[in-house]
């Protein structure tokens, strides 16, 4: 076999959703082929980890802004699809397998199938939906969808292999574009080769509910609003000596009015050196992310640290495994959001250490790196 080329978009040496699933995705790959045999194309501003420093690196500097826009123009979304072409122009007889991160990329398939390698595409997000929700630059701040509808549909038809984090992405694909000719494999998401395993907690009480996540993110902020405007006066009928943290990077401004408007309620952790650590200090995990395509993260922040978790229906996305558990309640309006906060405050009331780790357990027997790169090499043999 000859060389593996792995496109890492995102910055994997950093905490966040996207960089955390491309990092894991990554270490599968390094594993299954033998780093010596993998080439990873990545940005050149991103400082690498230690761990990664002696990898074959194929450096892509970022665009001028005016360069993007031009580019933008004529359908390349990313920065990465002219150093594909001419990198693989270039030693196109050293590879035979292109692994992409992200469906925006797709406008490069069709020139990688030519010249003979195969091309895995993993699709992070049904990307219309996601672009739309997040009024990203591609779909020109959510007025116009056509750039990232097209490139993610040539993704689609012409990758051999589509791997999505979730069953309800590979459905919205199969219903926008329609049948296609590909293997198309629900992969899921899964922790990154060296994530520390998360030991719970006995029985926390310093806050009832916790909420993790990058709190300057649009979605995350989007979410915590929600909470704010539709199902705040349920959670103090519910819990009147309310303590809510609210944890995670750069928290914005809406969120940190919000926080100061209801002082004796919300306690903000701003960028965490462990935000498990801080997590686990709550009672409750509560992940309100109601927008966005893909699998959510921050939900595994929960599962992991043994904790019963209350998710919107977008954010229980992938998590399928977990509906019906005791531990695990999902919500869409108020009345099972009043009904599933419930449930939970009495589970706590009876839950123990056995069980916290049992809720741990659960999730690593999806969600760890080994059953992860277990399904990786399976679809890629």
């Amino acid at each position: 076999m000859k060389r593996v080329l792995y496109l890492a978009p995102y910055d994997f040496n950093k905490f966040g959703g996207g960089a955390q699933a491309v990092r894991a995705y990554m270490d599968s790959v390094l594993d299954i082929f033998g780093k010596e045999r993998v080439d990873v194309m990545t940005g050149s501003e991103f400082k690498m980890l230690p761990e990664y420093e002696d990898l074959n690196f194929i450096l892509v500097q970022r665009r001028l802004k005016i360069r993007s826009y031009f580019d933008l123009m004529l359908g390349n979304l990313e920065r990465w699809i002219k150093p594909i072409k001419k990198h693989l122009s270039k030693n196109k007889d050293r590879y035979d397998l292109v692994i992409i991160n992200g469906g925006k990329m797709g406008v490069v398939v069709p020139f990688i199938k030519k010249l003979g390698i195969n091309v895995v595409t993993i699709h992070h997000n049904e990307e219309i939906e996601y672009c739309m929700d997040n009024k990203n630059v591609y779909t020109f701040w959510g007025r116009y969808d056509y750039l990232v509808r097209r490139a993610q549909g040539i993704a689609y038809k012409y990758s051999d292999i589509n791997v999505f984090l979730t069953t309800q992405d590979k459905n919205l694909l199969h219903s926008i574009y329609g049948e296609n000719d590909k293997e198309n494999v629900v992969l899921g998401v899964y922790d990154y080769k060296s994530a520390p395993i998360v030991s719970p907690f006995s029985k926390p009480n310093d806050y009832h509910i916790g909420i993790s996540g990058s709190l300057v993110n649009y979605q995350t902020t989007h979410g915590i609003m929600d909470i704010k405007n539709n199902y705040w006066d349920i959670i103090m009928e519910l819990i009147p000596d309310l303590r809510l943290l609210l944890t995670g990077r750069s928290p914005s401004e809406e969120i940190i009015d919000f926080a100061n408007s209801k002082k004796d309620n919300i306690i903000i952790v701003p960028s965490p050196q462990d935000i498990l650590a801080v997590i686990q200090k709550a009672s409750i995990y509560l992940c309100p992310t109601d927008i966005g395509g893909g699998l959510k993260l921050r939900a595994m922040d929960g599962l992991k640290s043994g904790m019963p978790i209350l998710v919107h229906q977008v954010s229980a996305r992938g998590y399928d495994m977990f509906i019906g558990k005791p531990y695990f309640r999902v919500y869409n309006d108020r009345e099972t959001f009043r009904k599933g906060l419930s449930d939970l405050i009495s589970y706590v009331e009876d839950l123990d250490l056995v069980n916290r780790k049992k809720i741990s357990e659960e999730f690593y027997a999806f969600f760890g790196y080994q059953s992860g790169t277990t399904r990786m090499r399976n679809l890629l043999k």
